[in-house]
């Protein structure tokens, strides 16, 4: 099957599933914010545990050979692969606090 096709389909499952999450879960949890993480910290638990029953794997990705190497920071060692992605996942949550706070200057 064609890769694009399959991604598309995949994109909506995902908005489908989570559509139908928001709609019948989340919006029952409205006034507590925090049963909606434990909600949503436990379904995707569920989700993952149902994965790798059903015979799903965990992604394996090619890691360049510089990121491959522990990092030592306030002496303990970390994996730089994981610093990295944590620093792009930090970086986006700030871009995106900006943007929808409307404190992003538009040029």
């Amino acid at each position: 099957m064609n890769i694009w096709v399959t991604a598309l389909g995949a994109g909506i499952a995902v908005a489908a599933i989570g559509g139908l999450f928001e709609r019948l879960v989340l919006t029952r949890l409205k006034a507590n914010p925090l049963g909606q993480v434990l909600v949503t910290s436990a379904c995707r638990s569920l989700f993952r545990t149902h994965a790798c029953a059903v015979g799903g794997d965990s992604f394996r990705c090619h890691r360049r050979q510089n990121l491959q190497s522990p990092t030592r920071v306030f002496g303990f060692l970390f994996p730089t692969y994981r610093l990295v992605l944590w620093e792009c996942a930090i970086a986006a949550a700030i871009a995106l606090y900006f943007l929808l706070s409307g404190r992003a200057s538009a040029p």
